[in-house]
Order: C-alpha cells, then structure tokens, then sequence
C-alpha cells in the first residue's frame, strides 16, 4: 500500500470495539471528497488529493505488521 500527500501533522485515533474498526484521521473533522478500498480491508479517505483518513476494518484480527505491507 502507498499512502501519498497525507499531512504532517496531529493524528486523532479512535476505536469501535463493537464494529472491530479502528480510524486514523489527519485531521480533526475529516471530510472526504471520495474514498478507496484497498486489498487488506482499508479504506482510505481523500479529499480531492489529500488523504485525511483511515479506516481499518476487523482491526483486532490483524496481525502487526499486516497493515503497512
């Protein structure tokens, strides 16, 4: 997975123990223009070019490093 032009800035993480879903966003209000399901079950979040956020599904049965393959 390549993850291009995301901010260098604060990250705000959160987690859905009932839904296993763990989202990473770049921005405090993310808002997204349009988004894309990767391979491993990620979907990321852009707005136009930016990506502003992650959203990791059935996150407690991945292993550690099967998110930054």
């Amino acid at each position: 997975m390549k993850i291009t032009q995301a901010p260098n800035r604060s990250l705000w993480l959160d987690y859905d123990d009932e839904a296993d879903v763990f989202y990473v966003h770049f921005e405090d209000h993310p808002a997204s223009t349009h988004s894309e399901m990767t391979d491993e079950g990620i979907l990321l979040g852009y707005r136009d070019e930016t990506l502003v956020g992650l959203t990791i599904l059935d996150a407690s049965q991945r292993e550690d490093n099967e998110i930054m393959r």
